[in-house]
């Protein structure tokens, strides 16, 4: 299965136009296309759960009033991958208006009002789960079948919480699909082990690649300076903290002392300029 970065998962199906057969070979429709297609889950989503309901609504019958829900087993496998993923509990289909809906946080909202990256995950892993679920009606664990994904960007629209999360959670989840993802994002390989990280660059206007000595321990800001050659900070800012350090080292304390104001007036007292406060109180203290 691959996955674009045309993902834009649309969270609103509002009528279902015709009924799909959702066989084994039907795991591949659309595998290749650009978009996800949510449709395609929730309408697979909606007849298993109206399969569900029905097998309720016999048990109880049989029962004269009284039995356990019956809980179709390819949806718990969906809704727990999606729990784990996300957070979000209680995914079901809302009949009139037709919607899904789902509680997060503990309040009930429909798939339209999350968020695009938690539209966009929820489509993904929804559509991946419904894959692998249909493809091996076998196994006793369809989460352990086996299949190939790609996935280009796959930080797209993610919080970085759930970028620095996205990786692992792929990998136990499915731990017999191979995935490969490309990435721009520094949470991202800083959550990667180094052997699993290929870096593509262009030379002379050809593509070549190569292996990096380090991905996961390094910070945000070392994948920036030593793996994607790119400042950390912005370009303006660090040379007025370099001017201020060298100040302090040149013992000019009263001018250092100025900029240090001119510097938190226009950006705040980031973290560097912090440390440049607490030297130049030392050497001030020491004269």
């Amino acid at each position: 299965v691959y996955y674009t970065v045309q993902r834009n998962a649309e969270g609103e199906v509002k009528t279902i136009k015709t009924k799909h057969s959702f066989d084994l070979l039907s795991t591949f429709d659309n595998a290749l296309t650009p978009q996800v297609n949510f449709r395609t889950f929730f309408e697979w989503f909606r007849t298993l759960e109206d399969i569900e309901n029905e097998q309720y609504r016999d048990l109880v019958m049989e029962a004269g009033g009284k039995s356990d829900i019956a809980i179709n087993p390819q949806l718990k496998i969906v809704r727990e991958v999606i729990e784990t993923f996300t957070g979000f509990k209680k995914l079901a289909i809302k009949r009139n208006p037709l919607c899904m809906q789902l509680e997060k946080e503990g309040k009930v909202l429909k798939v339209e009002q999350l968020s695009q990256g938690e539209r966009d995950l929820l489509a993904l892993v929804g559509d991946l789960t419904r894959r692998i679920v249909i493809a091996n009606p076998a196994l006793k664990n369809p989460l352990l079948g086996e299949g190939i994904v790609l996935i280009d960007e796959v930080e797209l629209h993610l919080h970085p919480k759930w970028q620095r999360q996205i990786l692992q959670l792929l990998s136990t989840t499915f731990p017999n699909v191979q995935f490969i993802v490309s990435t721009h994002s520094p949470q991202i390989l800083s959550e990667a082990e180094k052997d699993s990280i290929i870096l593509l660059y262009q030379d002379d206007g050809e593509f070549a690649c190569t292996s990096i000595k380090q991905g996961k321990g390094l910070s945000s800001n070392e994948v920036l300076e030593e793996i994607m050659d790119s400042r950390s900070v912005n370009q303006e800012v660090q040379s007025d903290l370099d001017r201020i350090f060298r100040l302090i080292d040149n013992n000019e304390l009263e001018e250092a002392r100025k900029r240090i104001e001119a510097f938190k007036t226009a950006y705040g007292p980031v973290p560097a300029i912090v440390r440049g406060e607490t030297l130049l109180s030392f050497y001030a203290t020491e004269l």
